[in-house]
């Protein structure tokens, strides 16, 4: 019998018992553990790692129509945020959805720098008003699978990674209906 075991696991870890679980949060576990690491080499010579390959699963979900989304879930709602220099109001990380609504956030003095930070593999972000940095508000989530309507941004809304050579516009339809004043 094959015993198929994420990369964390010891040798003589059981491999049964109150550990056990189903592949999709062993391959889960595998992403956050080591994204980086190599996961798969396909006939052809492509290597995939272990993020790639919760990503092409993941929209391959998607793409059938699976409703699951597996991971933490997050609710930041009616929040006053506020910092000051070289670090944001709020920098969110949760690994499953994300409710970032009716919030308002300032970041004074950070010029370079974003004043809310979010990122989450599923999100609804709206009715924000978030002011200060370079950006506003930068989300690190799929553009499929983001909803982002009426926020008031004095700096805008951009997505991507860190650093911000990576951030692009929000684009469509999302940037036309939200604020930046």
């Amino acid at each position: 019998m094959a015993v198929w075991k994420y990369p964390s696991m010891a040798d003589d870890e059981p491999t049964v018992g109150p550990r056990a679980t189903d592949v999709a949060d062993l391959l889960i576990r595998a992403a956050a553990e080591n994204p980086d690491k190599l996961a798969l080499v396909e006939a052809g010579g492509r290597s995939i790692t272990w993020a790639e390959l919760e990503d092409e699963v993941g929209r391959l979900a998607t793409g059938l129509g699976a409703a699951v989304v597996r991971g933490a879930g997050l609710s930041v709602l009616g929040n006053m945020l506020a910092a000051r220099g070289g670090e944001p109001a709020a920098d969110i990380g949760v690994s499953g959805d994300c409710v970032f609504g009716d919030n308002r956030g300032e970041l004074r003095g950070g010029s370079g720098q974003i004043a809310v930070s979010l990122a989450a593999r599923t999100a609804i972000v709206n009715a924000n008003r978030i002011s200060g940095g370079e950006a506003s508000l930068l989300l690190q989530v799929n553009p499929k699978l983001i909803t982002v309507l009426a926020n008031i941004t004095s700096a805008g809304i951009v997505s991507g990674g860190r650093p911000s050579s990576t951030w692009s516009a929000l684009g469509a339809p999302w940037e036309a209906l939200n604020i930046r004043i």
